[in-house]
């Protein structure tokens, strides 16, 4: 018995020694991506003025196109050379300021001076507008520069919290092991090896290898033993096995979280389409968090649904590996706006919601009405930005909101709003809404879409989507204890 207790302790010592260099070289890199990113993101990320190189090469495009055979050419060009870049870079900054559309105020010594007025600034228009192109496509390159600092950022932080969960709780480890070992042995449940973390969240998790005596023993009577244990509600892990078997295998086990939701999703293609253009993805994260998405791409039919699946798609693996909300929306409107051929954009509806607070984190980009109900009470909320892709640099409304239990989240897209009748038509569907409070979200989803085709007389003018989310408190006994 001592020998196997010292081969523990040893085979503890190498586990420990693993971790800390494991851990150690996730924090470099972790620290070198966050540099990186800081590095990147001090570069400039536009350019607004025309340069003084930008400037010459202008005039000596002309000099080829508009003057090359004048006889003032040589006396333009040589004794009156100083003069000419000060009218020129006059006119010039008229456009930048004012755009391609402005009627120029040309100084009175070129107009007195140059023979051939009109093709000069005819070619001066155009030698703008080309290096007006020239300037965008690099001005383009250096916002995707920025997203990419902000991407090393994010991959810095999630380094670091990996390399944070490789620090395991020994506070009450030995005291726990011990209590939880006996407890299981009750249930024919032979433990091995057992570690208790405290997650970035700073939520408890363990990880366990243990194998039944018997048939099998399912893991959520492992979870509710361990919770009684810890004295917090415990479930198994999405990637955790149904159950305890008769050979050894590794267990996870997280705290369980304070809210449950429900959703119900009704789409509705446009008249004359086979699909629907709006596509829609709920992500339940390890984390406790559950995240909606609801987009709306350009357009209607099986091209406007690809062009959304790709956005879609993107955000579903960035936010599942763990970046942020902020991140995730910049990251995808960047790999929208970049290409010489993608001229696709789409509303965005992202809300994050936290099952363990009830806090609720509401993203939009050019979507249609939110609505928060609330027994009688129903909150609009609006977004005032543009569609995702429509513009390099994303802008998006973001709103915080505590949900309580009982409260449900309505989203549509612009096809169910379209189909009002109305100045204000999210005013119409507010005051259709509480007489749907506590109904099932599936029964919701359909009641708003049936209601909104006998506004528009069963016309679908675009593709329509509804999506009803209801959030309720679970009951835990620990957590009413405290409270």
């Amino acid at each position: 018995m001592a020998g196997r207790r010292r081969s523990r302790i040893e085979q503890d010592r190498v586990f420990e020694e693993l971790i800390k260099n494991t851990k150690n070289q996730m924090k470099e890199i972790s620290f070198s991506y966050e540099k990186l990113g800081h590095t990147l993101k001090k570069m400039p990320n536009r350019r607004w003025n025309l340069s003084e190189e930008e400037i010459l090469n202008i005039l000596g495009r002309i000099s080829i196109e508009a003057c090359e055979g004048c006889s003032r050419f040589y006396q333009c060009y040589r004794s009156e050379k100083g003069q000419m870049i000060e009218e020129v870079t006059d006119m010039l900054d008229q456009l930048e300021k004012h755009g391609i559309g402005v009627k120029l105020k040309v100084p009175k010594t070129f107009e007195e001076r140059c023979l051939r007025k009109d093709h000069f600034l005819e070619e001066l228009f155009w030698s703008y507008e080309i290096i007006g192109i020239n300037r965008s496509w690099q001005n383009k390159m250096l916002y995707q520069r920025k997203v990419m600092a902000s991407q090393m950022e994010e991959m810095a932080r999630i380094l670091f919290d990996c390399a944070a969960m490789m620090g395991y709780d020994k506070k009450g480890e030995a005291c726990w092991e011990k209590t939880l070992r006996k407890v299981l042995k009750r249930e024919n449940v032979v433990m091995g090896c057992v570690r208790f973390y405290e997650n970035t969240g700073k939520r408890k998790e363990v990880f366990l290898i243990a194998r039944c005596k018997k048939e099998s023993i399912r893991a959520e009577r492992v979870a509710k033993i361990i919770g009684d244990v810890l004295k917090v509600p415990m479930i198994p892990a999405k990637e955790c096995r149904l159950a305890v078997y008769g050979e050894m295998a590794l267990f996870h086990f997280i705290e369980d979280v304070n809210f449950q939701i429900v959703t119900g999703v009704l789409q509705k293609a446009k008249e004359g389409e086979e699909v629907c253009g709006d596509l829609f993805s709920v992500l339940r994260l390890d984390k406790g968090k559950e995240i909606f998405l609801l987009t709306d791409g350009m357009g209607s039919g099986p091209q406007a649904m690809e062009e959304g699946k790709q956005t879609l798609e993107l955000m579903e693996q960035l936010l599942d590996t763990g970046f942020h909300e902020e991140e995730t929306l910049r990251l995808a409107n960047g790999a929208i706006t970049f290409g010489i051929e993608r001229t696709m954009y789409s509303s965005v509806d992202l809300l994050s919601i936290n099952l363990f607070t009830g806090v609720m984190k509401i993203m939009k980009a050019g979507s249609a009405a939110t609505f928060v109900v609330r027994k009688s009470r129903i909150e609009v909320i609006l977004s005032k930005t543009l569609p995702a892709g429509l513009l390099w640099e994303v802008e998006f409304d973001v709103l915080y909101k505590k949900l309580y239990d009982g409260d449900s989240v309505v989203l549509v897209s612009d096809g169910v709003l379209d189909s009002i009748s109305q100045v204000n038509p999210e005013d119409k569907l507010k005051s259709f809404l509480p007489t749907l409070y506590r109904e099932n979200p599936g029964q919701a989803a359909e009641k708003i879409m049936d209601w909104a085709l006998q506004q528009s007389k069963g016309q679908r003018r675009d593709d329509m989507s509804v999506m009803v989310i209801h959030i309720w408190k679970k009951n835990h006994r620990f957590r009413r204890e405290a409270g």
